[in-house]
């Protein structure tokens, strides 16, 4: 079963300082001043907006979390089942071939053992056998220098 792709997204909280342009519905008076009463309009229908958006990008996240809560409790689910099944029949598995699975452990134990004690005899007996060549090579390099003295005299 394959997972659902996961997706990262990274979000950066922005603090800004500094002038904001007025929205065009500010008017200047004739002496200087601004109509706050526009201005405060202004600012009030963007941040309406604003909060709308942020309202709508909420409701899709809840959403989400909702469906994914949805899909973890289904794969849960199935998931359990499937422990379920399994593990009555792994532990039937086990316990009717669990003796005829140590006899085989048993067996190829002692298999490993009589070969690894084999291989110890080979090599003592290609020990003994390169020792007793060089012994012989030995001594048949005495009796033909005791031959050469023998012919000499």
């Amino acid at each position: 079963m394959t997972s659902p792709p996961r997706f990262t997204t990274v979000r950066r909280t922005i603090h800004e300082q500094g002038m904001r342009a007025l929205p065009n519905s500010a008017a200047l008076s004739e002496d200087g001043k601004i109509l706050i009463i526009n201005t405060v309009r202004g600012q009030h229908e963007y941040e309406k907006e604003e909060l709308s958006k942020l309202n709508n990008r909420f409701m899709t996240y809840i959403g989400r979390v909702k469906q994914l809560e949805s899909i973890n409790k289904h794969v849960q689910v199935k998931l359990d089942e499937l422990r379920r099944l399994w593990g009555l029949d792994s532990t039937r598995s086990r316990h009717e071939y669990e003796p005829q699975l140590d006899k085989a452990r048993q067996t190829m134990e002692m298999a490993i053992i009589s070969k690894i004690q084999s291989e110890i005899q080979m090599r003592r007996s290609e020990f003994d056998m390169f020792n007793h060549k060089r012994l012989y090579g030995d001594i048949q390099q005495w009796r033909n220098a005791d031959q050469a003295k023998m012919n000499l005299l």
